[in-house]
Formats: structure tokens, C-alpha cells, sequence
């Protein structure tokens, strides 16, 4: 059976690239001044816990900080995450389990290798931008896990294979970005039967825009 995307999909956006990229420097969102809290652009090891207000915080920039890993003492309040440019090397839906109010998680250009789709996560989370990172496989993805998650950026990952229902876990799903990433090279059958399949098997049928520009892919399949 070969994989049928739906007719609403964007396969190719080549000539729109470059205005993208344009786009995706510039930064998803700004710090808001309600009780917020910002990096000062150095290095730092040290725990922004001790800088960091305990309540009111809504959206917090965490760039350039060297971090291995978010810190624990982030406020609940929180809604908007800016993690990019750091040393994350794993991402666990779990570990965000204290933040039930996020709605934004952009952990652009980490180190990020594993992701544990794991309940337990924030339960409102719509938007987790996960470019640039070393993402080299997906794991099994299975009930609905983020089931308010509408977009998905997987881009300039060194991604090759799809597995099926490799995006199950995400019902509501309207954008996934794989563009640049490794998807079609060394792999006969990059993207296997039903890799867009829901859980039970059937097509995603809220996806609007899947971007597969800058792969490997010398052409589009179909079906799920």
C-alpha cells in the first residue's frame, strides 16, 4: 500500500524556502513586561531559579544560557517558552508536567537527539518548534498524547525514515514542517505505509500543510 497525502497538503513550497528561512529568524514571539524575566545574552551555567520571579511570568526567553536541561523552578503561569541556542540533549513531555498552562515551547537549535511523547504533558501545548536539532529517528507515537498540538516544526533535522503513525498522537495537527531534513537519502521507502495515519489507522484529516521542501523525496506517494 502506498501513502496517500491528503489534497489539501502543501508538498512543495521550493520557491517560498528561502523567504521561510527569512522568517523563521525572526523571533516567535517577544518578552511581555507582566512580572517577565529575560536572559542577558551570556553563557551562564547558573540557574536563572535564582533570578527568576515565582509567579506571574507568562512568556520567558531561555536563549544562550548553556542549559542541559529546563529548569525545574520554571513558574506554572507560563505559557510561552523560548529555549533555543542551548544544550538540551532529550525532550520528555513529562518533565513539562508543571507547567499545565503552556501553550508555546521553541527549543530551536538545541542538542536535542531523543523525544519521549509520554503522557503527563501540558495539556494545552499548541505550537513545539524543534528545527535545528539532531533528531535522526521518531518514536512510536500512540493515543492522544498532545491533543491540542496544531504545529509541529521538525525542520533541518537529520530525519530519514518515517514510521507508521509516526504522528498518531497528535489529533488535531495542521502544520508539520520537515523541510531540510535528511528524509529520502539511503532509505528505499523514506516514508512507510500510513506514517499519517491517526491511531485507529485513518488519514489525518486535520492536516492542512505538510512541508517536505529540501528533502530527499524525488517524489510524492500516496494513501494512508
Amino acid at each position: 500500500m502506498r501513502w496517500t497525502l491528503l489534497p489539501l497538503l502543501l508538498l512543495t513550497v521550493l520557491r517560498r524556502s528561502q523567504a521561510k528561512r527569512v522568517q523563521e529568524r525572526v523571533p516567535l514571539f517577544r518578552l511581555t513586561r507582566q512580572g517577565s524575566w529575560e536572559s542577558d545574552g551570556s553563557n551562564a551555567t547558573d540557574s536563572p531559579c535564582e533570578v527568576l520571579p515565582a509567579t506571574g511570568v507568562t512568556t520567558l526567553i531561555l536563549e544562550n544560557r548553556s542549559l542541559e536541561r529546563l529548569p525545574s523552578c520554571l513558574p506554572r503561569s507560563l505559557r510561552r517558552l523560548d529555549g533555543s541556542h542551548n544544550l538540551l540533549s532529550t525532550l520528555s513531555m513529562r518533565d513539562l508536567r508543571h507547567l499545565p498552562q503552556l501553550q508555546v515551547l521553541r527549543l530551536h537549535r538545541n542538542r536535542i537527539a531523543a523525544v519521549h511523547w509520554s503522557p503527563g504533558g501540558p495539556e494545552g501545548l499548541h505550537t513545539l518548534d524543534l528545527s535545528d536539532n539532531q533528531l535522526a529517528t521518531l518514536p512510536p507515537c500512540a493515543g492522544s498524547v498532545l491533543s491540542s498540538l496544531r504545529v509541529l516544526v521538525l525542520a533541518g533535522n537529520p530525519l530519514q525514515a518515517l514510521q507508521p503513525r509516526t504522528f498518531a498522537c497528535f489529533p488535531a495537527l495542521q502544520h508539520l514542517n520537515l523541510s531540510a531534513t535528511a528524509l529520502g537519502r539511503g532509505a528505499q521507502n523514506a516514508i512507510a505505509d500510513a506514517a499519517f495515519a491517526g491511531a485507529e489507522g485513518e488519514p489525518l484529516a486535520t492536516l492542512e500543510v505538510l512541508d517536505l521542501s529540501g528533502t530527499y523525496l524525488e517524489r510524492g506517494e500516496s494513501g494512508c
